[in-house]
């Protein structure tokens, strides 16, 4: 997938790269790469939810679109305190959200600290559409 493929571009040009500032890699990281990262879990999402649609009635229909529903809800929830920050244009936390220097790791279906930000503000992304 081409989203995938530029994510793993990006990933490698990143590794050796040095911000010259820590706004620049805040902005980098608050503002590009999460547009990068929506885009592929949007066609992700898009192509699961197509391939998982179950045959059948209606109500099996509505019945799955409701559990994707609630899925949606329930990412929201366990995120609320992200997406209030994030939704709010406080920049008090942006050093700890949005750079690299800071190896606090806190492990949520194996994705660091940080890499769950990005996710978080990614589907956030995804989702305003």
């Amino acid at each position: 997938m081409l989203c995938k493929k530029a994510l793993s571009i990006l990933r490698r040009y990143l590794s050796s790269y040095f911000f010259e500032s820590l706004e620049e890699e805040v902005t980098f990281f608050m503002q590009v790469k999460p547009h990068f990262y929506s885009k592929y879990i949007y066609y992700i999402s898009i192509y699961n939810y197509h391939i998982k649609i179950p045959t059948g009635s209606s109500e099996i229909m509505k019945t799955y679109i409701s559990s994707q529903l609630e899925e949606l809800k329930d990412f929201f929830d366990r995120n609320q305190s992200f997406y209030q920050y994030y939704r709010s244009g406080s920049d008090n936390l942006d050093s700890i959200y949005f750079t690299r220097g800071n190896f606090d790791i806190y492990i949520r279906n194996w994705r660091t600290f940080r890499e769950m930000n990005y996710f978080q503000q990614a589907m956030i992304i995804k989702y305003r559409k």
